[in-house]
């Protein structure tokens, strides 16, 4: 379970953004919560939807999960000389110059962790875990690039057992120890790095024939086939067709999958997946990632959830999470849209609702509705529509950009 997100200096964020999943005190919606096996006074949301207008850092977000998800799993298998895929803030010559820094705390087998680290292109800087396994904080290491003796440095508690010292040696200046600890099946911190394995992203929903494809687990046919049907989108069910298609014909893959519709005479017509459109392509991968996520209780994260998808179906999906008979596992659903009919107080409380604003110097800040106090029963989507919580576009008087005649105005 996620408990708790930071970046700063990444990309459009300048200063240090938090996105919490922590509930407050609100009482309403208990559904929404989930009591942890860390502490019966510790409730986790279930789900935040996040806000804002075009580019206002919404996606970003979501991006920065996936480079430390990435990073965790992939950098013990980097080369010596690769770069490191991230960025500072550009807009300020100081923070141009600085490393970018995350840190991220969950709960893994009933165990609290607080993992951070800080990098640039070149480097890790520091790196650091501690965990709290009875109540009390302690660190597992800490590591640190010393600038004067051109040296890692690296300190490690006595609760970490396992080969460290060995295992630090062979970690590059570009690679996380945590990853290479991994790979050597560490003890203490192969679990810590299993976490983000359960970190799933739906990010581009261009990709989602392929993605759906790679992923594709018959265990969740049936699952699958009913939310398809679900959707009165006229889909039946869905089938391979050529499992082994050859890997050198990616422009074929979209024929891999068939989708089965049935006809007036109750007969059943197959029709290839690229045949469809994005929406239904998107439904379909989407469909894979939400039954994982309830079945694992994993993190599943989603860049504009409401991307050719009717309101009434994100809606179900988000209803699926809050239902504990149905999320067992608590799993949690981290999401983006401009879906402004589930600004609605029926679904969400104000600890899950997020916004996204760029300031004058273009540094994106993230905040929630509990900044605001919207009057009990006030409509958020009619609020947030007039401006009362910021995160939306001022977008002038279009017209003014037309002359009399309605030509273009250059």
């Amino acid at each position: 379970m996620l408990i708790e997100f930071r970046i700063k200096n990444y990309r459009c964020f300048k200063d240090e953004q938090v996105l919490s999943l922590n509930a407050s005190s609100d009482q309403t919606l208990s559904d929404n919560i989930i009591i942890t096996p860390v502490s019966t006074k510790m409730k986790l949301l279930r789900s935040v939807v996040i806000y804002g207008p075009n580019a206002s850092g919404k996606t970003k977000i979501l991006e920065a999960f996936k480079f430390l998800r990435d990073f965790v799993r992939e950098s013990a298998n980097r080369k010596p000389d690769d770069p490191i895929d991230t960025q500072p803030f550009l807009l300020d010559p100081t923070s141009a110059n600085m490393p970018s820094t995350f840190e991220i705390t969950f709960i893994q087998d009933g165990i609290r962790y607080q993992y951070g680290l800080s990098v640039d292109r070149k480097r890790v800087w520091t790196e650091y875990l501690y965990a709290s396994p009875k109540g009390r904080t302690v660190p597992y290491f800490q590591r640190a690039w010393n600038k004067d003796t051109h040296k890692e440095e690296y300190y490690f508690g006595p609760s970490l057992k396992g080969q460290n010292e060995k295992i630090s040696t062979l970690t590059r200046e570009n690679a996380l120890f945590l990853s290479v600890a991994a790979t050597f099946k560490h003890p203490m911190l192969s679990a810590v790095y299993q976490w983000f394995s359960g970190v799933l992203l739906e990010l581009d929903p261009l990709l989602t024939t392929n993605l759906f494809i790679n992923t594709l687990d018959e265990s969740h046919h049936q699952g699958i086939r009913d939310l398809l049907r679900y959707a009165d989108l006229g889909i039946w069910d869905y089938r391979m067709k050529d499992p082994a298609l050859p890997d050198n014909k990616p422009q074929m893959v979209g024929e891999r999958i068939e989708v089965l519709h049935q006809a007036q005479d109750k007969t059943v017509v197959a029709f290839p997946l690229s045949s469809e459109s994005n929406g239904t392509r998107h439904i379909l991968y989407l469909s894979q990632l939400v039954l994982t996520a309830l079945e694992k209780g994993d993190i599943l994260i989603v860049d504009e959830m409401d991307a050719s998808m009717h309101p009434l179906l994100v809606r179900a999906i988000v209803e699926m999470f809050h239902n504990p008979a149905v999320n067992k596992n608590n799993a949690q659903l981290i999401f983006n849209t401009h879906d402004t009919t589930l600004l609605d107080n029926s679904l969400f409380r104000r600890d899950q609702i997020w916004f996204t604003e760029k300031d004058q110097n273009g540094a994106t800040h993230l905040y929630s509705l509990l900044d605001y106090s919207p009057r009990k029963g006030e409509s958020l989507a009619k609020g947030y529509l007039q401006g009362r919580y910021g995160a939306i576009p001022f977008l002038g008087d279009v017209f003014s950009l037309f002359k009399g005649d309605g030509s273009y105005e250059s």
